[in-house]
């Protein structure tokens, strides 16, 4: 499997897990979905060497995509880290990739946003 085509999902919206990864699977991105804390964990810990991208949900149902981010980092620092929220206020932007994030996107994203973050960090 080639590092710069896989991404982790961490989202506890399981539709919209299965439909992201269904649309990168059309470009050829292979991708694990994550749907809380602890599933995100065990999916990075268990692939971390495999994973380039992950796609953080602002807000999850047992945390938040901060904690989830900090944690993942903990096991390994190597990955482009994007916060997906449907409430990102545009101030609120510069906090996050001050944080650490490397970019900030609105949900629900399209094929389009997703074919912009490929050819941006994957490609």
């Amino acid at each position: 499997m080639n590092k710069n085509k896989v991404v982790l999902l961490v989202d506890d919206d399981m539709i919209l897990c299965k439909l992201t990864a269904e649309m990168l699977s059309i470009v050829d991105i292979k991708a694990f979905t994550a749907n809380s804390l602890e599933d995100a964990v065990k999916v990075y810990t268990e692939n971390h060497e495999l994973i380039t991208l992950i796609i953080f949900d602002m807000n999850l149902e047992d945390s938040s995509g901060l904690e989830v981010y900090e944690k993942l980092k903990e096991i390994d620092e190597n990955f482009v880290s994007v916060l997906a929220s449907g409430m990102i206020i545009e101030e609120d932007k510069k906090e996050y990739l001050d944080l650490g994030f490397d970019e900030i996107v609105a949900k629900p994203y399209s094929m389009l946003d997703l074919h912009s973050m490929i050819d941006k960090y994957l490609n």
